[in-house]
């Protein structure tokens, strides 16, 4: 496992019964500030990871997002399609960039299923995505941006059409929806027993 600085996460959107469940994990945010340093973010194009091919529901949200920022922030969100290995390239990719603050995921919930089924993953899927280390102005900043942008009418309207509500949280709240979320799938997978086939 590699050592790096762990990333940080805000939003959890899902269909009503849980059918479906998108993750944003904004992440890789943590690099040491000098104390007193000012925090000028961004100051260049944010790549936003989705760990599918284009032109489904995932990439739609994050190119709709990605719009918003792009537009309130000046500076390009770029989204970046990584499909394959049941989203482990994408989130791979998330978890091997640079921890600079200028790399972000969105992802569904095999984020959390996902272990149970693979069991030697790349990246920790809790540890490697903890909110901890993230400097807290910029925590706030995309969070603040986030939020606005999911309450623009027409971000509502492409939530509604897709049968998605956002819920904003905290990090450390997104942290602990994530853990519960693994144990409560490597329950399922277990009781049902449900293996891979090759």
């Amino acid at each position: 496992m590699l050592k790096r600085k762990p990333r940080c996460g805000f939003l959890w959107l899902c269909r009503p019964a849980g059918l479906l469940e998108l993750l944003i994990c904004l992440a890789w945010l943590a690099w040491p500030l000098a104390a007193g340093a000012q925090v000028t973010y961004p100051a260049k194009p944010i790549r936003f990871i989705t760990p599918f091919a284009p032109g489904g529901s995932t990439t739609a949200m994050a190119r709709l997002i990605g719009q918003k920022m792009t537009e309130n922030w000046g500076h390009n969100v770029i989204v970046d399609n990584r499909p394959g290995g049941n989203t482990i390239i994408g989130t791979e990719a998330l978890a091997k960039s640079t921890p600079d603050g200028y790399t972000i995921l969105l992802t569904p919930n095999t984020h959390v299923i996902i272990p149970s089924l693979f069991p030697k993953l790349p990246y920790d899927p809790i540890r490697d995505f903890a909110p901890v280390g993230t400097p807290q102005p910029i925590i706030r900043k995309l969070s603040t941006e986030i939020v606005r942008i999911l309450a623009l009418p027409e971000v509502l309207d492409y939530l509604a059409k897709q049968g998605m509500a956002a819920f904003s949280s905290t990090p450390e709240q997104l942290a602990v929806l994530m853990k519960t979320d693994l144990a409560r799938w490597a329950k399922v997978i277990k009781a049902a027993n449900i293996k891979l086939e090759n």
